[in-house]
């Protein structure tokens, strides 16, 4: 945990994310260049996801987080439907 005087510090620049240790060493291996930012390698990199998903044709409906919010609804539905039946 940083202490007051980092989080000021941080607070003044407002482009400081917090991130594991694992991401951080991602986002340094990740850079192209000695001087790029973490911010501007998390930038292109999230820049080239969403251009690969729109390649893919992926769309939010066929992510797996959409994928399990419609059936938790589906089975929703189901059981409600059976508990009038029931009642």
């Amino acid at each position: 945990m940083p202490t007051a005087s980092q989080y000021a510090r941080y607070r003044a620049d407002r482009t400081t994310i917090w991130v594991s240790k694992a991401a951080a060493a991602f986002l340094s291996r990740e850079r192209e260049t000695p001087r790029e930012s973490a911010g501007s390698v998390l930038d292109r990199l999230l820049r080239e996801l969403r251009r690969n998903r729109r390649a893919e044709g992926d769309s939010p409906a066929t992510r797996p987080a959409a994928k399990k919010a419609a059936t938790r609804g589906r089975k929703s539905a189901g059981r409600k439907a059976a508990s009038k039946r029931r009642g």
